[in-house]
């Protein structure tokens, strides 16, 4: 039981306004025995699509809904501004979840164990809803969605903000660069604000039942989508490392672990050839050690364009 908490559902949107309308239908199916304020930032405001959205749904929304748009580009800003309106609203909690995402009806519960277990902070899975036209390689590759092999309440220090609630109490002095503006155009955001909390002392727990489950279009299934993910990822969180870890022992673990990836890469890649079914794990490992590898240079990889190319 949440006790009557209020909960403010918190959502950064950017072009995706079909998406948006089923996240906004299976939030008005929410199972929670306390007020929901749902908040939707659009950083896309001169199409006016969220607005539009929002407009046709909230009369027969069940609870609040508020649309507001945040012209700075980046997913950063759209993200501060909803937690900065949750706690002017006096939201006890906040939920976050990503556009092309969907909850189950008790989505918020599961959340709310973790938190009712002594967490500030409550994460739970992104599970890949394929196109037909995914493969079986597609469905083993671990860069679409996000998951950990952690029993439920396990403590952990979270990772991705796609699907995670923390208490306002926690969230409200790391404001109001809550997710960090220098990170805007590359991956990152996230990790960082986790890695904040951590070092303040926040509690976080895994609750695998808490999953939403997330849409993958056709193009992410495209192998220069993944492999300019895979690179972007991997730079980016030696980036942070970086910024948390200093030192020379430090840098100097990060740089020989990094070595010794490549050569993985290098001899996988060589068996490969005999072996074509290893091929693809080959390719991910490479990306991998490009994206360390750059970082530890000062070569910063940009965020993806998450969009069909022409």
């Amino acid at each position: 039981m949440s006790h009557g908490k209020h909960v403010a559902v918190c959502i950064a949107t950017f072009k995706r306004p079909e998406g948006l309308r089923r996240l906004l239908e299976a939030i008005a199916a929410l199972d929670w025995d306390g007020p929901i304020t749902t908040i939707v930032v659009d950083n896309d405001p001169a199409s006016g699509d969220s607005f539009s959205i929002c407009q046709a749904l909230a009369p027969g929304f069940p609870s609040d809904l508020v649309c507001k748009t945040e012209s700075q580009p980046g997913i950063p800003f759209p993200r501060n501004a909803a937690i900065e309106e949750a706690i002017s609203r006096g939201a006890d909690l906040l939920a976050f979840i990503d556009d092309d995402e969907r909850p189950s009806p008790d989505w918020l519960r599961c959340l709310y164990s973790g938190i009712a277990l002594g967490a500030d902070v409550a994460g739970g899975p992104q599970i890949p809803v394929f196109p037909p036209s995914a493969n079986d390689q597609h469905r083993a590759t671990p860069y679409y969605g996000h998951d950990r092999p952690l029993a439920s309440g396990a403590i952990c220090q979270l990772q991705s903000s796609g699907n995670f609630m923390a208490t306002a109490a926690v969230l409200e002095p790391h404001g109001p660069g809550w997710f960090a503006p220098r990170y805007a155009q590359t991956s990152g955001a996230d990790h960082d604000l986790f890695r904040r909390l951590d070092r303040a002392g926040a509690r976080m727990r895994w609750i695998p039942e808490a999953a939403v489950a997330e849409d993958i279009p056709d193009h992410r299934l495209s192998e220069n989508w993944l492999r300019d993910r895979v690179i972007e990822i991997h730079n980016g969180r030696v980036r942070i490392d970086s910024e948390y870890q200093t030192g020379a022992l430090k840098r100097l673990e990060r740089v020989t672990k990094t070595v010794a990836l490549g050569l993985y890469a290098v001899v996988l890649s060589t068996i490969a050839k005999a072996k074509p079914s290893l091929a693809h794990e080959a390719r991910l490992n490479r990306w991998k050690f490009i994206g360390k590898s750059r970082a530890h240079v000062g070569w910063i990889s940009h965020r993806v364009e998450d969009r069909p190319t022409p």
